[in-house]
């Protein structure tokens, strides 16, 4: 047993206690996560889609797809932005992000008459998909954090180097699509936007819930009052069914019948059917006092039946998806072949939609 130990041991398989190794002799069934046991653990977004009036999906969904040939897709608007913006300019967009005005940096390029170019959250003419980010940014638990071994240091530029993003994989990949590829200050944005109250997410509600205190902008008050945005971000079949109304690029906000359900319902299958994970996202915005009556009110009465946390249960608007992918490990088909082989029966155990796990199975 113990040399049975060793040479699975030099394959990366920790056995805990010999008489396990026994055990294996009697083995017919094998479940297994996936989540970084079957697949890498590197999830990244590859596609974000709002509003129905876009391009069908088919002809992007591959494996290398990146989120700016994703988002050259989608809007005409956001076909000229992305043609624009090049090496040149992103350093004007790191300097917008962290807080740099100047005159030098009030635009990228000199904007046609239809279109204007997006430099952070709060200056992207495509609404939804500045929802979508804004949304990324606060409803998210992923953040920087040192390194348990890491000595501190007098030199902030080298703390900060140090710094590790710790999350978990849905979280960490959007967290890096706002830093990495739209260039968002994301800590500036939580600080701007401080958080009131979060839902974490579980196996049975399938969607994590903030509330935000919005930064004091004339965009973000109604009649001069502060408001608070509440974002729900998970499973779309949940999320859709919190929802009444939808967001258009156009800013329009219409309702959410159930034709549009269907023709969102149906999206997240075409991206389900070839790999991908799709969350969804959704807000509603209520005046701070509203929101703190509605917070006294759920503490004077908390009930078990379908606890909120106090959150709204419905009345949410729809403002777009994400799809992420995170691919299988290569050695991963053998290993399932040779345990079928071996008259073993491979069972993938997942938290993801059917249609994406049947896919990964695949």
């Amino acid at each position: 047993l113990t040399i049975v130990a060793t040479l699975m041991y030099n394959q990366h398989v920790l056995v805990k206690g010999l008489q396990i190794v026994e055990m294996f002799n009697s083995v017919s069934v094998i479940a297994t996560d996936k989540t970084g046991t079957l697949t890498q653990n590197k999830m990244t977004v590859t596609h974000v889609l709002w509003d129905i009036n876009v391009p069908d999906t088919d002809h992007v969904l591959t494996k290398e797809a990146t989120v700016e040939g994703t988002l050259r897709r989608l809007s005409t608007i956001v076909i000229d932005t992305i043609r624009r913006i090049s090496s040149g300019t992103i350093n004007t967009i790191k300097r917008l992000s962290s807080g740099d005005r100047s005159s030098k940096s009030e635009r990228l390029l000199e904007p046609t008459p239809d279109v204007e170019l997006p430099l952070e959250i709060s200056e992207m003419k495509i609404r939804p998909f500045q929802d979508l980010l804004l949304g990324a940014v606060l409803c998210n638990n992923a953040e920087k954090q040192l390194a348990a071994e890491t000595e501190l240091e007098d030199d902030l530029s080298k703390m900060k180097s140090k710094l590790k993003l710790v999350g978990d994989a849905v979280d960490t990949a959007l967290y890096n699509l706002c830093a990495d590829k739209c260039f968002i200050d994301v800590e500036k944005v939580r600080q701007l936007n401080p958080r009131l109250k979060v839902l974490p997410f579980n196996s049975t509600n399938k969607f994590l819930i903030t509330a935000n205190r919005l930064e004091t902008t004339g965009t973000n008050r109604f009649n001069g009052e502060r408001t608070v945005l509440i974002t729900l971000k998970g499973a779309p079949d949940i999320v859709i069914s919190k929802c009444t109304t939808y967001k258009t690029s156009n800013k329009e906000i219409l309702p959410l019948t159930p034709e549009i359900r269907q023709i969102l319902i149906d999206r997240q299958e075409k991206l389900g059917k070839h790999g991908y994970r799709v969350i969804a996202m959704c807000h509603q915005k209520l005046l701070l006092k509203t929101y703190d009556e509605m917070m006294l009110v759920h503490k004077e009465h908390e009930t078990e039946q379908e606890d909120m946390n106090g959150f709204p249960t419905g009345g949410y608007c729809f403002i777009g998806l994400f799809s992420l992918l995170d691919p299988p490990r290569p050695e991963v088909p053998d290993a399932v072949s040779k345990a079928r082989q071996a008259h073993i029966r491979v069972a993938m155990v997942t938290g993801d939609h059917s249609t994406t796990a049947q896919a990964i199975a695949k």
